[in-house]
């Protein structure tokens, strides 16, 4: 058997499920696996594992199709849809414009409870969470501020945590909230890139996100898929994309729902071949670009290969990088959906995918393929190309081949390690094997450690965090808790990735390829105050403003007393801003000492002193 071929067939694996599933599940079967003495049997059968007993893929009840209404009493505009392809994840939920302000009226989609307030500078920012008497749970996130009701509880939290940053989990039944009430006002916090509402519908008991887009929202959409590429990748060492082992990209052309290869040009491959295709979507009103619902392949009219986002699961998020083309959506923002399955795939989002998407082209013949492109209210558009199967070229290209520092399988321990640096990856880290390349620059940056370390390649994605170390030579006594690893990026710029320091080395888990050195970080945070200062008077004042921000290892904590009294300062990260609002009645009058500390992530701490009077 070949290393990269699967332990089991398709018959197995659904036998195996289906035996687990009648014998009582998980339990039983880790304990079967516990027992296993031959490691490939093990790392064969744990992936089925993972896919047995992890939350299946989700529709909408047709009785739910119409049981929400609008989350704004304004039009529903979209900025963003379902599982469009983002960075390092699918969108879970739909961006709704809120006309470029601030403030709009967020409503409850529907009668229910409210069973979670989360707060923070990042990701959702502030958001509201609603399980609803059929099963499903809505969010609202990014949100300027909540009711007064609801900003009570979280003020409470808060005070009692002495923290802004807040995951509130409410007993059921404790706030319940009518259908179409106010719950909040639309803003613009956490990763949000501009005033919108991020809106979600999932299932309450498995947190599956649903697409929205399903439930019959007045949301108008009569504009058909726009498609602007193919991809075409050669999948083993005898297969050729004309007379090249190299993925090619193919222009097309067309509008309207209707498109061809610019000049009808023909695909000439030979051996296994694989395909994708770069397509998004748009909607009435605004030219934002969206994502699709489904991909169909066909070849001389046989489906091949199927995807359809009806749901997604936030276990598997990452696993967008092995959907997507990974390097061309970082080096050229190319939305290319790849139409086939990597070995360490599992994502639920394929209906049909035969040969795993891959197509065996051996006979001297031409083939009709075609792909059929739907958005989520069935708008079409058809991609129509031609393959012609050519003789392998006679020869390869002279070209030289670096020979790998290391084969690194996807379902097992890998280790790459030498004098100065080690590399350690369990199973399941990548999405399929590799050839792993390591260099070591030659010269050293300047505050700098060590030399940069190219750990392979930044555009080959990783699901999970990996260990890496590096060796620190001549450390000066006293900064071993001050040094962070950092991955060094365009025009030097360098992002802390963390690490401890023992016994010569630094040790953090990472979960990107690419290049990482070590710097020390002795430098405390920078505090900047925008309207304050000794011996102010605060009387009319809203809000006491600063701005914060760290040169390295990031701000792990701040805060802010009066008098020594724990007050609520909101964090703006991606603005750097810090501000705590002032509310009559809350601060006592009078001369008052006021004093806010920020420390970073090496427990470096900065702090600003005044005396206000309130």
């Amino acid at each position: 058997m070949a290393s990269g071929d699967p332990i089991f067939s398709p018959h197995i694996v659904e036998i195996f499920g289906i035996v687990l599933r009648s014998i009582g599940g998980t339990v039983l079967a880790l304990h079967l696996l516990m027992k296993l003495k031959k490691r490939p049997l093990f790392y064969g059968l744990l992936p089925l594992l993972l896919l047995y007993f992890s939350p299946a893929v989700a529709q909408p009840d047709a009785s739910a199709l119409e049981y929400f209404s609008p989350p704004l009493d304004i039009p529903l505009y979209l900025s963003g849809n379902f599982a469009e392809l983002r960075r390092n994840h699918f969108h879970s939920g739909i961006d709704i414009k809120t006309q470029g302000v601030e403030g709009k009226n967020v409503l409850a989609a529907a009668e229910g409870y409210v069973s979670r307030i989360r707060i923070s500078p990042y990701g959702y920012g502030k958001a509201v969470y609603i399980d609803h008497p059929n099963g499903y749970t809505t969010v609202y996130a990014h949100l300027q501020r909540l009711s007064p009701r609801l900003e009570e509880v979280a003020r409470a939290a808060q005070r009692e945590e002495e923290s802004f940053e807040i995951d509130l989990q409410i007993p059921a039944q404790a706030i319940p909230v009518a259908r179409g009430e106010r719950i909040a006002f639309s803003g613009n916090t956490g990763g949000s890139g501009g005033p919108h509402l991020h809106f979600e519908i999932r299932v309450t008991d498995s947190e599956l996100p649903l697409n929205p887009l399903l439930f019959k929202f007045p949301v108008e959409d009569n504009i058909k898929p726009t498609i602007r590429g193919l991809r075409v990748y050669p999948m083993n060492d005898s297969s050729y994309v004309s007379n090249r082992q190299e993925d090619r990209s193919y222009v097309v052309s067309g509008s309207y729902g209707n498109y061809n290869l610019k000049n009808n040009e023909v695909v000439r491959v030979h051996g296994d071949i694989a395909f994708g295709v770069h397509t998004f979507d748009l909607l009435n009103g605004y030219p934002n670009k969206c994502g699709i619902y489904s991909i169909e392949l066909y070849k001389d009219d046989d489906l091949i290969f199927e995807s359809r986002l009806d749901s997604l699961n936030f276990s598997t998020f990452r696993q967008i990088n092995t959907y997507k083309d990974f390097r061309l959506f970082h080096e050229r923002g190319w939305h290319y959906h790849r139409s086939y399955v990597t070995p360490h795939n599992q994502l639920q989002v394929y209906r049909v995918v035969k040969n795993k998407g891959i197509v065996k082209f051996r006979e001297d013949n031409n083939y009709q393929m075609r792909y059929e492109i739907r958005d989520s209210y069935g708008n079409l558009s058809v991609l129509n190309f031609e393959v012609k199967v050519v003789a392998a070229p006679e020869q390869l290209p002279d070209e030289v081949q670096a020979e790998p520092d290391a084969v690194f399988h996807h379902d097992t321990d890998n280790i790459f390690a030498d004098d100065n640096v080690v590399v350690i990856m369990p199973p399941f880290r990548l999405y399929e094997d590799l050839e792993f390349v390591y260099e070591q620059s030659s010269d050293t940056l300047w505050a700098c450690l060590t030399p940069v370390h190219h750990i392979h390649d930044e555009f080959v994605p990783v699901d999970k965090p990996f260990s890496l170390r590096i060796r620190v030579n001549d450390l000066p006594e006293g900064l071993e808790d001050k040094i962070v690893v950092t991955k060094v990026t365009g025009n030097n710029y360098h992002r802390a990735r963390g690490g401890r320091y023992k016994d010569g080395w630094i040790t953090t888990r990472v979960k990107e390829f690419g290049n990482y050195t070590v710097r020390v970080d002795t430098t405390p945070p920078t505090i900047r105050p925008i309207n304050i200062s000794n011996g102010k008077s605060m009387s009319g004042a809203r809000s006491m403003d600063f701005k914060i921000s760290d040169n390295l290892a990031g701000i792990k904590h701040f805060e802010g007393r009066v008098d020594g009294e724990w007050i609520l300062m909101e964090f703006d990260a991606k603005n750097a801003r810090l501000v705590h609002e002032i509310k009559a009645g809350k601060i006592p009058p009078g001369k008052r000492k006021f004093v806010l500390r920020v420390t970073d992530e090496r427990n470096n701490v900065a702090e600003y002193t005044a005396d206000l009077i309130f």
